[in-house]
């Protein structure tokens, strides 16, 4: 994360634009990216054909991406504006938070990624089938951007219970 940062403050913008790019492959963050799609289109059509899914893991990052990217891609619901703040609350907020590093004794540059990641995950689908959806990217980066704002609060704590406790 940190070369992400560094590359932001190349003064050409081209090159700016080319380390970005270099930094982001170095990363694999696309690859990442679509190991996430490619195994919620796979369990959605397993789903679909009537065979039954469970994720044998605890219930990790990995484990909410994939079923909050299920849930977006086969409830009309989840792909409102209000819905999706649902499913944000209740993937990542009530089942612990992947963006706390003062609580979950993370490197600093390691917070928000599983959410981060996640919403990549769905504007890369909103690219894909952008009629389907009550919102577009600027919801999604605005959603971003407070993940490390920590302006609303949702992502203070590591989970919906400390949040209470705390509050």
């Amino acid at each position: 994360m940190k070369f992400f940062i560094a590359s932001c403050y190349e003064n050409d913008q081209q090159q700016q634009q080319q380390k970005w790019l270099n930094h982001a492959n170095f990363s694999k963050w696309y690859e990442q990216i679509e190991i996430i799609i490619t195994e919620a289109f796979l369990l959605l059509s397993k789903m679909i054909q009537g065979i039954n899914i469970t994720i044998l893991s605890d219930w990790d990052a990995r484990s909410a991406q994939i079923c909050g990217l299920i849930q977006v891609l086969s409830k009309p619901e989840n792909r409102t504006i209000s819905g999706f703040g649902k499913l944000i609350e209740r993937e990542f907020l009530h089942f612990g938070n992947y963006s706390t590093p003062v609580l979950k004794k993370e490197k600093q540059e390691d917070k928000g990624i599983a959410i981060i990641q996640f919403l990549d995950c769905v504007f890369q689908i909103t690219k894909m089938y952008p009629l389907s959806f009550q919102f577009n990217e600027d919801m999604l980066t605005y959603i971003a951007i407070h993940v490390y704002s920590r302006k609303y609060g949702n992502f203070l704590y590591a989970t919906r219970s400390t949040s209470v406790t705390m509050i």
